[in-house]
């Protein structure tokens, strides 16, 4: 299940995946240009590092996830292979 956050939730995440002022200033560059955040966690049980989370925008064709619904699985971008990343949460509303 996904999670739709508030101002108060998305917030909660960025403090618990320890993004600093710089990729916070970059998520507001998303929001301002109309996308949202997509918030991924590792979820494989065992993994040194399970919970990690990834940030990512979603929803123009400016975006890290083009599409307007970002997909349940992370998917492989670059030369990182995400399959361990799934879906938490999406946040679209005011700046951070």
């Amino acid at each position: 299940m996904t999670i739709t956050y508030d101002r108060d939730g998305i917030l909660a995440e960025i403090a618990d995946g320890q993004i600093n002022q710089r990729g916070i200033d970059a998520m507001n560059g998303w929001l301002a240009r109309g996308d949202g955040i997509a918030v991924y966690a590792n979820v494989e049980i065992g993994h040194p590092e399970a919970g990690h989370r990834q940030f990512l925008s979603f929803g123009s064709t400016e975006a890290q996830i083009e599409s307007s619904d970002p997909p349940v699985r992370l998917p492989d971008i670059g030369s990182k292979i995400n399959w361990r990343y799934q879906l938490r949460g999406t946040y679209k509303g005011e700046a951070l």
